[in-house]
Protein backbone atom coordinates (compact mmCIF):
# COMPACT_ATOMS: atom_id res chain seq x y z
CA UNK A 1 0.00 0.00 0.00
CA UNK A 2 1.58 2.79 -1.05
CA UNK A 3 1.63 5.80 2.08
CA UNK A 4 -0.74 9.05 1.57
CA UNK A 5 1.36 11.83 -0.39
CA UNK A 6 0.90 15.89 1.01
CA UNK A 7 0.97 18.66 -0.93
CA UNK A 8 4.74 19.74 -2.03
CA UNK A 9 5.12 23.03 -3.19
CA UNK A 10 5.88 23.59 -6.72
CA UNK A 11 9.03 25.37 -7.41
CA UNK A 12 8.19 29.11 -9.31
CA UNK A 13 11.33 30.78 -10.31
CA UNK A 14 11.75 34.37 -9.16
CA UNK A 15 11.04 35.30 -13.12
CA UNK A 16 8.15 33.35 -13.93
CA UNK A 17 5.05 34.20 -15.38
CA UNK A 18 1.56 34.04 -14.32
CA UNK A 19 1.10 30.54 -16.65
CA UNK A 20 4.38 29.22 -15.72
CA UNK A 21 3.16 30.03 -11.56
CA UNK A 22 -0.38 28.20 -13.24
CA UNK A 23 1.00 25.45 -14.62
CA UNK A 24 3.60 24.55 -11.46
CA UNK A 25 0.50 24.66 -9.06
CA UNK A 26 -1.92 22.56 -11.24
CA UNK A 27 0.96 19.69 -11.96
CA UNK A 28 1.25 19.86 -8.04
CA UNK A 29 -2.49 19.20 -7.22
CA UNK A 30 -2.47 16.76 -10.00
CA UNK A 31 0.35 14.97 -8.55
CA UNK A 32 -1.21 15.03 -5.24
CA UNK A 33 -4.53 14.08 -6.71
CA UNK A 34 -3.44 11.05 -8.75
CA UNK A 35 -0.92 9.86 -5.72
CA UNK A 36 -3.86 9.49 -3.39
CA UNK A 37 -6.61 8.31 -5.29
CA UNK A 38 -6.13 4.63 -5.51
CA UNK A 39 -5.33 4.59 -1.91
CA UNK A 40 -8.53 6.51 -1.10
CA UNK A 41 -10.88 4.39 -3.61
CA UNK A 42 -9.80 1.10 -1.43
CA UNK A 43 -10.63 2.79 2.11
CA UNK A 44 -7.68 1.15 3.81
CA UNK A 45 -6.25 4.54 4.92
CA UNK A 46 -8.36 7.85 5.68
CA UNK A 47 -5.60 9.88 5.20
CA UNK A 48 -5.44 9.02 1.53
CA UNK A 49 -9.18 10.19 1.08
CA UNK A 50 -7.90 13.32 3.33
CA UNK A 51 -4.56 14.12 1.01
CA UNK A 52 -7.19 13.28 -2.12
CA UNK A 53 -9.26 16.04 -1.00
CA UNK A 54 -6.40 18.64 -0.26
CA UNK A 55 -5.05 18.05 -3.61
CA UNK A 56 -9.39 18.70 -5.12
CA UNK A 57 -9.30 22.03 -2.99
CA UNK A 58 -5.72 23.27 -4.20
CA UNK A 59 -6.67 22.60 -7.48
CA UNK A 60 -10.19 24.69 -7.21
CA UNK A 61 -8.26 27.40 -5.58
CA UNK A 62 -5.86 27.62 -8.66
CA UNK A 63 -8.47 27.87 -10.92
CA UNK A 64 -9.74 30.73 -8.69
CA UNK A 65 -6.32 32.35 -8.40
CA UNK A 66 -5.64 32.06 -12.07
CA UNK A 67 -9.40 33.06 -13.06
CA UNK A 68 -8.79 35.89 -15.08
CA UNK A 69 -6.16 33.35 -17.38
CA UNK A 70 -8.71 30.86 -17.99
CA UNK A 71 -11.68 30.65 -20.48
CA UNK A 72 -14.72 31.69 -17.98
CA UNK A 73 -17.33 29.26 -19.03
CA UNK A 74 -14.94 25.66 -19.01
CA UNK A 75 -13.19 27.22 -16.08
CA UNK A 76 -16.74 27.50 -14.22
CA UNK A 77 -17.50 24.08 -15.64
CA UNK A 78 -14.45 22.53 -14.28
CA UNK A 79 -15.07 24.17 -11.27
CA UNK A 80 -18.59 22.88 -10.68
CA UNK A 81 -17.30 19.00 -11.09
CA UNK A 82 -14.74 19.50 -8.58
CA UNK A 83 -17.27 20.92 -6.27
CA UNK A 84 -19.01 17.99 -6.96
CA UNK A 85 -16.57 15.31 -6.14
CA UNK A 86 -15.45 17.35 -2.95
CA UNK A 87 -19.10 16.83 -2.10
CA UNK A 88 -19.45 13.19 -2.21
CA UNK A 89 -15.85 12.92 -1.40
CA UNK A 90 -17.04 15.00 1.74
CA UNK A 91 -19.37 12.34 2.72
CA UNK A 92 -16.75 9.41 2.44
CA UNK A 93 -14.60 11.26 4.93
CA UNK A 94 -17.36 12.32 7.60
CA UNK A 95 -17.43 8.53 7.98
CA UNK A 96 -13.65 8.36 8.11
CA UNK A 97 -13.57 11.42 10.57
CA UNK A 98 -16.65 9.60 13.04
CA UNK A 99 -15.15 6.32 12.63
CA UNK A 100 -11.59 7.17 13.95
CA UNK A 101 -13.32 9.93 16.87
CA UNK A 102 -16.35 7.72 17.87
CA UNK A 103 -15.88 4.27 17.23
CA UNK A 104 -11.93 4.57 18.28
CA UNK A 105 -10.80 3.68 14.05
CA UNK A 106 -12.74 -0.11 14.98
CA UNK A 107 -15.68 -0.23 12.63
CA UNK A 108 -14.52 -3.10 10.42
CA UNK A 109 -15.46 -2.45 6.81
CA UNK A 110 -18.98 -4.06 5.91
CA UNK A 111 -19.25 -7.29 4.49
CA UNK A 112 -16.30 -8.57 6.04
CA UNK A 113 -16.83 -11.57 8.51
CA UNK A 114 -16.36 -9.58 11.62
CA UNK A 115 -18.74 -10.65 15.03
CA UNK A 116 -18.24 -7.18 16.03
CA UNK A 117 -20.13 -5.82 13.40
CA UNK A 118 -23.06 -8.52 13.58
CA UNK A 119 -25.54 -7.84 16.45
CA UNK A 120 -23.55 -4.03 16.73
CA UNK A 121 -26.39 -1.62 17.41
CA UNK A 122 -25.06 0.54 14.68
CA UNK A 123 -24.22 -2.11 12.20
CA UNK A 124 -26.64 -0.46 10.40
CA UNK A 125 -25.23 2.87 9.93
CA UNK A 126 -21.83 1.45 9.77
CA UNK A 127 -23.92 -0.20 6.24
CA UNK A 128 -25.04 2.64 5.31
CA UNK A 129 -21.44 4.83 6.23
CA UNK A 130 -19.47 2.69 4.23
CA UNK A 131 -22.16 2.39 0.94
CA UNK A 132 -22.11 6.30 0.97
CA UNK A 133 -18.13 6.23 0.67
CA UNK A 134 -18.47 3.52 -2.32
CA UNK A 135 -20.92 5.79 -3.79
CA UNK A 136 -18.55 8.45 -3.19
CA UNK A 137 -15.26 7.10 -4.79
CA UNK A 138 -17.85 6.19 -7.69
CA UNK A 139 -19.33 9.50 -8.39
CA UNK A 140 -15.38 11.14 -8.08
CA UNK A 141 -14.21 8.31 -10.84
CA UNK A 142 -17.15 9.13 -12.90
CA UNK A 143 -16.90 12.62 -12.54
CA UNK A 144 -13.41 12.81 -12.94
CA UNK A 145 -13.53 10.86 -16.42
CA UNK A 146 -15.98 13.10 -17.58
CA UNK A 147 -13.46 16.47 -16.82
CA UNK A 148 -10.68 14.78 -18.54
CA UNK A 149 -12.58 13.60 -21.43
CA UNK A 150 -13.99 17.25 -22.04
Amino acid sequence: MTPPRRWSRPGIAAGAGAGDAFVANVRAALKQIGANAAGAAEGRNPECLHQLRVGLRRLRSTLRAFRPLLRRRKSAEFDRLLREILRALGAARDWDVFRRSRLGGQAPIPGSRSPRLRGAPCGAFRTVCARTRRLSIGTMRRNGTRCVSR
